[in-house]
């Protein structure tokens, strides 16, 4: 789940915080694996933009956080999510207009990918929502 967090952060600021520490304790609770990454079998469907794209987008420009450098931090965070939901991947992942650009990743070499291969381009069409992908290889988006 915390593949799409700062996606969250962007679009719900002011309650990042909340949204975190609930992303956490149903990590410990549930112990699924959110995502699962088998092969590269990609899916294409298209996926609407949301209502505030712009709006977004402005925002997430104003956070000056696209191709920047790795941080501790964030590869901790990510780190701690591949743990507590035992996967090979874990992601701390931004969707701009065109891709999807990954601030920390644990499992996997790839910077970016396209936005329309993105579960988060699902994710930020329900802010309050959490997506759940059991198994990425069965997920018809």
């Amino acid at each position: 789940m915390l593949i799409f967090v700062a996606e969250m952060f962007l679009s719900r600021s002011l309650y990042a915080g909340k949204v975190i520490l609930r992303l956490l304790q149903n990590f410990q609770r549930t112990r699924h694996s959110w995502l699962r990454f088998r092969h590269s079998s990609v899916k294409t469907q298209a996926v609407p933009l949301p209502d505030n794209e712009a709006e977004r987008l402005k925002v997430l420009a104003g956070y000056n956080i696209l191709d920047t450098l790795p941080e501790e931090a964030f590869d901790d965070l990510t780190a701690l999510a591949a743990y507590i939901c035992k996967t090979p991947i874990a992601l701390i992942s931004l969707v701009d207009a065109d891709r999807q650009w990954f601030k920390s990743k644990v499992g996997l070499k790839a910077r970016e990918t396209p936005r329309e291969w993105a579960f988060c381009s699902h994710a930020i069409l329900q802010p309050d929502h959490i997506l759940v992908v059991p198994n990425a290889i069965k997920d018809d988006r």
